[in-house]
């Protein structure tokens, strides 16, 4: 997993920033302007770092399902109209948690992407994940869809438009506190 970040981190079609409290780490968002492509990069880069990585790991059960499962998911990206900029990853620490760091930083990371001319991006997350759902819902992101990206998992499909998220700021959130 440390590689695929470090690809994310290093690529000029990602964006990740870091939210800060004193010299601590408190919070991450990681975005890529097109997912596919990243990851064909970190493939094309790093083939025989993850053949190496995947070959034992393909003796457990459940791996296979889940390279599948991936390809499954691009091709039903590629039959829809979603956008190819997708939130990677968003993180904040319980104990920086309901301080509003994790709209500051969706904010933050809509603004650089508007920067960039992305008009949408989109997040997948599990139908289970209720807190996220209820947050991305919360910031602006709307639902568009459901997809099965593991057998038996509903994954839900949201987009956000960059401009309004943009307008996620510290003070929109001061005024929320």
């Amino acid at each position: 997993m440390r590689a695929v970040y470090e690809e994310i981190i290093l690529s000029k079609g990602s964006i990740c920033l870091v939210a800060m409290d004193g010299d601590s780490v408190v919070g991450f968002a990681c975005a890529s302007r097109d997912t596919a492509r990243l990851y064909r990069d970190f493939l094309r880069r790093h083939w025989l770092k993850a053949a190496i990585t995947i070959i034992p790991a393909l003796l457990r059960p459940g791996i296979i399902q889940g390279i599948t499962a991936h390809f499954r998911y691009s091709r039903q990206r590629a039959a829809t109209e979603l956008p190819s900029a997708e939130l990677l990853s968003l993180a904040v620490t319980k104990p920086a948690r309901r301080r509003k760091i994790g709209t500051l930083l969706i904010g933050a990371l809509a603004r650089e992407q508007l920067a960039q001319r992305i008009d949408r991006f989109k997040v997948v997350m599990g139908s289970e994940l209720s807190t996220a759902d209820s947050f991305y819902r919360k910031v602006g992101f709307e639902q568009v869809g459901e997809i099965e990206i593991h057998r038996g998992e509903r994954s839900y499909v949201l987009v956000g438009d960059t401009a309004t998220l943009s307008r996620l700021s510290r003070s929109d959130t001061e005024s929320h506190a």
